[in-house]
């Protein structure tokens, strides 16, 4: 690891949060353990908006999937964001990918097959949560 900085996409955030005994709960403490998960004010957001969906009233309540927010603006790390990339054949996963490019992060985790499928990206390995448990 070189900067144990560490892109999660929404989906794998989302379920590690809802789910804190799934493979992706255990990967983002894995990184929360070996230094920060790193969000673009893109990624932040997106994050933000998926958590607070009504949706997921069925696993957590609102009011506590908004501590899991405050928790990551206080304890993780927000990057401004110059890149911009637009190679994905998903263009809403091109913020993953400008992220780590910007803060050279050690990997991205997703499970998402637009970005698994550009592993490597500039050196960055790109790794699903079962993956990034094995490195």
């Amino acid at each position: 690891m070189k900067n144990n900085f560490f892109v999660f996409d929404t989906n794998v955030l989302v379920s590690a949060n809802l789910f804190p005994r799934s493979i992706p709960a255990q990967a983002l403490r894995k990184a929360q353990n070996l230094g920060f998960i790193i969000f673009s004010i893109d990624t932040f957001n997106e994050f933000s908006s998926v958590l607070q969906r009504e949706k997921f009233n069925k696993y957590l309540p609102l009011a506590d999937r908004k501590i899991i927010l405050n928790t990551f603006v206080k304890y993780e790390r927000i990057v401004f964001c110059e890149n911009n990339i637009n190679i994905c054949s998903d263009p809403k996963d091109n913020m993953f990918l400008s992220l780590a490019l910007e803060c050279q992060a050690d990997c991205i985790v997703s499970g998402d097959k637009h970005l698994l499928e550009l592993h490597p990206f500039e050196h960055i390995p790109i790794v699903t949560p079962t993956d990034f448990l094995h490195l």
